[in-house]
């Protein structure tokens, strides 16, 4: 089950108050360090150079950084659409004053210099790499959006069991209004820290007693193992996975076919969930 995530930038200037540069929003690059790493547009610093290099998945830093300012994105994600598609986004903006220069690449880091996990060449509304001179009287706001697809299918497959086999969708809900978890950017933590349940009939429910979390930098993918105890009161009906809370905004898992949990036997199986840039 998989998503991926794209970015872009705007910049203002103002001088006296008054907005004088606008670039209207364009594209970054996500690199491969924002890759490795399981929630990367949480907090971090938005940096501002000279350079103009264009941007490589390898980069680690921007070419010339003059400036920087720490930041946090906004914990809340809307639904926005582009196409045919509908994205979680979320922003983090900075403002930066006494800066002198010709402003040419801007980014989003971690605390350190070599932490880069977003780089691009300003870019003006149509699309053409420029240049902002600045002057210290200056003010230059920095807005960085991040941009998450959320898939109305994330995955199909059957499931197989000796009691019985199923086909099952990994699914966004229709009526998704605030996406968390993955749809939202965390990578590693994709339920957002709430508990599974198995939906019985009537929807009574089993909680999960175990759901826990991995995240694989390497393989950019986040695997749980979920564990349902078994009870001794009898056969239960499975019709559907989903969270403990905020069902409409986490993913769901529906079955085609209830599935037999016999008395006496435990449910578990693995998730894993990957990410990528778009």
């Amino acid at each position: 089950m998989n998503t991926t995530a794209k970015g872009a930038y705007q910049i203002e200037v103002f001088e006296d108050g008054q907005l004088i540069e606008d670039t209207g929003e364009f594209d970054n690059l996500i690199t491969d360090l924002a890759l490795a790493e399981g929630d990367p547009f949480n907090t971090g610093m938005l940096c501002i150079g000279t350079g103009t290099t264009p941007p490589l998945i390898t980069d680690v830093s921007l070419e010339e950084e003059i400036a920087a300012k720490s930041c946090t994105f906004n914990t809340t994600a809307t639904i926005t659409t582009k196409g045919n598609s509908r994205y979680a986004k979320r922003s983090v903006t900075s403002s930066f004053n006494g800066v002198s220069g010709n402003i040419s690449e801007v980014g989003f880091r971690g605390g350190n210099l070599n932490a880069v996990r977003s780089r691009s060449l300003i870019s003006d509304g149509n699309g053409v790499t420029t240049i902002i001179p600045v002057k210290p009287e200056q003010t230059i706001k920095i807005s960085y959006f991040v941009y998450i697809l959320i898939p109305d299918v994330m995955a199909t497959g059957t499931v197989t069991t000796p009691y019985g086999s199923s086909a099952f969708t990994i699914k966004s809900h229709s009526d998704i209004h605030s996406p968390a978890g993955i749809f939202a950017g965390r990578f590693n933590n994709p339920f957002a820290g709430y508990s599974l349940r198995a939906i019985l009939e009537n929807d009574s429910y089993v909680e999960s007693t175990v759901f826990n979390w991995v995240y694989d930098a390497g393989a950019r993918t986040a695997a749980a193992t979920v564990n349902f105890l078994a009870t001794d009161e009898g056969n239960r009906v499975v019709h559907r996975f989903q969270s403990s809370i905020d069902t409409n905004n986490l993913p769901i898992i529906e079955l085609e076919t209830p599935l037999i949990n016999p008395l006496n036997s435990d449910i578990s199986f693995t998730l894993t969930f990957s990410w990528n840039r778009a």
